[in-house]
């Protein structure tokens, strides 16, 4: 087989694993969330919102850029496994502690007892996630892609489970802890049980400084990016209300569905895959391209439709009570078709060892979304809110590209921009048969009208297939593989 059959083959393994895994934890994921928003109020939420923001901003500085920097490095031994791994269980510690401890300043700048509680028992979650980076990694370097699966999908149906039985019988804003501190200690266990590694009490140094280049520009970005991603929450629960980030959180979430469910099944395949080929850039280019425009047909299409059944979409998963999140999350949609493209883009930057421009094109970023959102907070509603952070998204969607194409593909932006022209189209054209849908007929039933209009969708990009100007990328990915075995035999 040819080194491009394999990749292929191996990419579309990884990801068809990963996709069940993703997609039935998005079915449990949805059941659950309608049934708390159904129980607990929009400021429940809201405040678990804030002690989870706090909660990823201190998982980030305390290792996470270890993950990909494992990953990345094909020369790390078992000794200095041991080492990293020795080094997380101390970080762990250290940093629990000094949650708990923060979670008194929490409490206090947002007037809000319940958070003292709530980000002192969430100290859990930092605990034993930051235990997980190093067996988790392990199993992302060695592609074994299934068991992550298998362990994904049980691990979310029991918390799952017991979230929405605690809910139901009075434990209230607590059912919303169930998930971060149970599902964090549940994979650690299960991690740990099929890769067990030695702890060590005095761990070598040497092996942290072989990481270290790669991870501590890693760790910036993500801070970086998990900052302009969630500062947002933290000021609006300030200088607003509880009740209008419980509205706005819920939109975002609800923005952030498909692009996680969609990006977090291609990221984690694609950089362990393209790390082998890491000194081919020409042969990363392609293969990114060849994504790109596959998500892109899935992302402007999904734009498309969320804009238009944002209504629907809300009062199905949520209930009429969620009603002031529709404005927000339809302007949200306009952004989703980018936000999937884009997510393949930092898997690039890792694979090809270009973190620091990375590092830097996200300080950009990060910068011009804060302005944003000051701005937004400014204008003084939700709405208005979303759509400078919708603007930021794709400012940022450039700068992220720009970077990419000039520090490490040494190429025009303009080639990046040639490949999405088709699937623009074909979002733009489904756009507007919805809006002629909406404008012409009138379905009471919540329910039915998203039906219809999915029905509206399928058929236009049926009929846009049918006259070759839409392709099923899917199909030919699938035609390409069994010509390859085919090949083969």
């Amino acid at each position: 087989m040819s080194e491009k059959q394999d990749f292929v083959k191996q990419l579309f393994t990884g990801t068809i694993y990963t996709a069940i895994a993703k997609y039935l934890s998005l079915i449990v994921s949805l059941v659950v969330t309608a049934i708390l928003s159904r129980i607990l109020l929009p400021a429940d939420f809201a405040i678990v919102a804030i002690a989870t923001v706090f909660i990823g901003f201190i998982s980030l500085i305390t290792g996470n850029g270890l993950l990909p920097a494992i990953v990345q490095n094909k020369d790390l031994t078992n000794a200095d496994i041991e080492n990293l791994y020795s080094f997380t269980i101390y970080i762990g510690g250290v940093a629990a502690v000094l949650f708990i401890l923060l979670s008194f300043c929490i409490a206090d700048f947002y007037l809000e007892s319940r958070l003292l509680g709530i980000c002192q028992l969430l100290s859990l979650n930092i605990l034993f996630s930051v235990f997980n980076i190093v067996p988790n990694a392990l199993f992302f370097r060695n592609k074994e892609f299934k068991f992550v699966a298998i362990r994904t999908i049980i691990i979310n149906t029991i918390v799952g489970t017991i979230a929405i039985f605690s809910a139901l019988y009075g434990f209230g804003i607590y059912s919303l802890l169930i998930n971060p501190i149970l599902g964090s200690l549940l994979i650690y266990l299960v991690s740990f049980y099929y890769k067990p590694i030695a702890f060590k009490w005095k761990p070598q140094y040497v092996s942290l400084k072989k990481v270290l280049s790669f991870s501590t520009y890693q760790i910036l970005f993500n801070i970086l990016n998990y900052s302009y991603r969630n500062i947002d929450k933290l000021l609006i629960g300030r200088y607003m209300s509880m009740v209008s980030l419980g509205y706005y959180e819920k939109s975002y979430r609800l923005m952030m569905l498909p692009l996680e469910n969609i990006s977090s099944i291609i990221n984690p395949v694609l950089h362990p895959m393209l790390a082998d080929y890491q000194n081919n850039i020409r042969f990363i280019k392609g293969k990114y391209i060849n994504i790109i425009s596959f998500s892109a047909y899935i992302g402007f299409v999904l734009s498309a439709v969320l804009f238009f059944c944002s209504k629907e979409v809300v009062y199905i998963l949520f209930g009429p009570q969620w009603a002031p999140s529709v404005p927000v999350f339809k302007v949200f949609a306009l952004s989703i078709g980018i936000q999937i493209i884009q997510s393949a883009v930092g898997a690039v930057f890792q694979a090809t060892n270009q973190v620091r421009p990375m590092c830097y094109a996200g300080l950009i970023v990060f910068v011009t979304t804060l302005f944003s959102i000051v701005i937004g907070l400014f204008l003084g509603t939700l709405v208005k809110l979303a759509f400078c952070i919708v603007l930021s998204f794709y400012l940022a969607f450039f700068i992220y590209h720009l970077a990419l194409f000039r520090y490490v593909f040494k190429e025009s932006i303009a080639y990046f921009f040639m490949s999405l022209w088709r699937p623009c189209i074909i979002g733009l054209i489904i756009g507007m048969g919805l809006y002629l849908f909406d404008h012409w007929f009138y379905v009471e039933s919540n329910l039915l009208a998203l039906l219809l209009k999915l029905l509206v969708t399928i058929i236009i990009f049926t009929i846009l297939v049918w006259f070759r100007l839409a392709h099923f990328p899917i199909v030919l990915l699938l035609k390409r593989i069994v010509n390859d075995k085919k090949d083969n035999s």
